[in-house]
């Protein structure tokens, strides 16, 4: 594992050498950037040293690794993808949640200390916030919870 780490990480610094351009943003997201500490550690990292700014895009759903982020300084913006009321019946029929490894309060309960971090650090970088309104999923009383909690 490792080794295939270092040499996709290898690859990518040479991608990101010809396309970071200094003050202008990478974005970092698709999936979820937070299950991979490591690699996101290193890019964001490596973006700066190129003065690179860095948008991350995350559904709160890895809270300790959001703060450690945070607290360092990593990025300049943060685009939180709220796809669901935090209410556990709409949540799990949207998002799926609590279908793996965690159940669905438990990635609710993430969810919400990942928006009390961003409310703890908020005048360290931009935000963004995020949502898709599906109507057949989504009705008016959870757009209003989605509003609510932010």
């Amino acid at each position: 594992f490792k080794e295939n780490f270092i040499r996709d990480v290898r690859d990518l610094r040479g991608e990101l050498n010809v396309f970071v351009q200094p003050k202008k943003y990478a974005t970092i997201g698709g999936g979820e950037p937070l299950l991979q500490r490591a690699p996101l550690i290193y890019l964001c990292t490596y973006i700066h040293k190129l003065s690179g700014k860095i948008e991350l895009e995350t559904n709160g759903s890895k809270p300790a690794i959001l703060q450690e982020v945070l607290k360092k300084g990593m990025i300049e913006r943060l685009v939180f993808l709220m796809h669901a009321p935090l209410e556990v019946t709409l949540f799990q029929k949207i998002t799926k949640a609590g279908t793996f490894f965690k159940s669905t309060e438990e990635v609710i309960a993430d969810v919400k200390t990942s928006l009390n971090l961003i409310r703890e650090y908020q005048d360290d970088y931009d935000m963004v916030i995020r949502t898709t309104i599906v109507p057949s999923l989504l009705f008016k009383i959870g757009r209003a919870s989605c509003r609510e909690r932010v």
